[in-house]
């Protein structure tokens, strides 16, 4: 992302953020196993830019939703 100087672009302030995520894995006896990944279970944003400190001069602002991933395998 590119700033210029007539876009505040030197008082840009990215807000704290956070996410949960999780990860499972269950191998069987057998070979196959089986495996969830979610990201960002309680749907934060990941991007929150202002101008400044404040919260109320917002600049860029991304929620991406969350993600769930089912996984399986088998080894031979």
């Amino acid at each position: 992302m590119s700033q210029t100087l007539r876009d505040y672009g030197i008082d840009k302030y990215q807000q704290p953020n956070s996410a949960l995520n999780f990860s499972s894995r269950y191998n069987f006896s057998n070979g196959f196993s089986i495996g969830v990944d979610c990201s960002n279970l309680l749907d934060n944003w990941t991007t929150y830019d202002t101008k400044g400190l404040s919260p109320g001069y917002q600049k860029d602002y991304i929620e991406p939703g969350r993600t769930i991933l089912v996984k399986t395998s088998f080894t031979l």
